[in-house]
């Protein structure tokens, strides 16, 4: 009785993601499982939509042969990946200094190409 009491006061972490999941689970299973379908069909559709023909880099100019740098222009960004509506912050810098265009792509499966340009 002692360690079942212990439990109560001091949870697993196992126990702590068993009854975070369970109520999800219930929620999902109470819903008729309607979701995974309409998700299943966004994912479809998103699929269905044009693909860029060339979206990976090309025509790159390394610092040496065996570098992965170029000082002619360098950019990192805020995030690696973003949901809808979040902001993402690009930081570049080009030497010569001159006007870069910056093209950001979805990835995904676009019926194997692989990306989606979604502005530039």
């Amino acid at each position: 009785m002692v360690m079942k009491e212990s439990l109560k006061r001091d949870p697993t972490r196992r126990t702590v993601v068993k009854r975070a999941l369970a109520v999800p689970m219930a929620a999902q299973l109470a819903g008729g499982g309607q979701r995974p379908q309409r998700a299943a069909s966004l994912i479809r559709s998103e699929n269905n939509k044009t693909a860029a023909a060339d979206w990976q880099l090309t025509n790159v100019r390394l610092d040496k042969a065996d570098g992965f740098r170029s000082r002619v222009i360098e950019g990192y960004c805020s995030h690696q990946s973003i949901a809808a509506g979040e902001i993402l912050h690009i930081m570049a810098s080009a030497d010569p200094p001159g006007r870069i265009q910056i093209e950001i792509f979805r990835m995904g499966y676009y019926g194997g190409r692989g990306a989606r340009l979604m502005t530039a």
